[in-house]
């Protein structure tokens, strides 16, 4: 007698387990469905990616631009864009509308000494984008400089200023 109810609780036992893993596989096709029918998986939704439309278009750049979209690539494109948006700083749309040419390559080469100057524009750029001064370049030439400058004005169909 003893066998037979020790059978029949593991039956029972085994059906419980059978619902259990049942409703779980539910659960489990239910949330995939869900998941997979989003435009990206949750787990890329929290990962930033950041696209620059430059690239996206076709643009015919000049031999200079092309030097300069080498250099803008290996050594700014981590915090800025050619076009106005946001990374880490400001996004370099129209820039040389913004500051002349000697400003820039002096900002380019040493910022925090530019900043150090007390210059107004300095002070309030490296303080709105949390005190986080730009790496330096001092080795870059000004030919250097003026290629990424064109690089960046022709990706928005400006003209560089010379």
């Amino acid at each position: 007698m003893d066998v037979q109810k020790t059978i029949i609780r593991v039956l029972e036992l085994f059906r419980m387990l059978a619902i259990l893993y049942g409703i779980s596989l539910v659960i489990f096709v239910a949330s995939a469905f869900y998941y997979f029918k989003q435009d990206k998986p949750p787990q890329q939704n929290s990962t930033a990616t950041v696209v620059n439309p430059s690239e996206t278009k076709s643009v015919q750049f000049s031999e200079t631009a092309l030097k300069g979209k080498s250099l803008f690539t290996e050594s700014c494109a981590q915090c800025h864009t050619t076009t106005d948006e946001v990374v880490v700083g400001p996004g370099l749309k129209g820039i040389q509308e913004r500051r002349q040419l000697k400003w820039l390559r002096d900002w380019i080469r040493n910022s925090p000494k530019v900043i150090a100057s007390g210059d107004k524009y300095a002070v309030e750029l490296f303080n709105k984008y949390n005190k986080t001064a730009m790496t330096t370049f001092t080795n870059y030439t000004d030919e250097d400089i003026d290629s990424i400058l064109k690089y960046i004005a022709e990706a928005n169909g400006e003209v560089a200023v010379p």
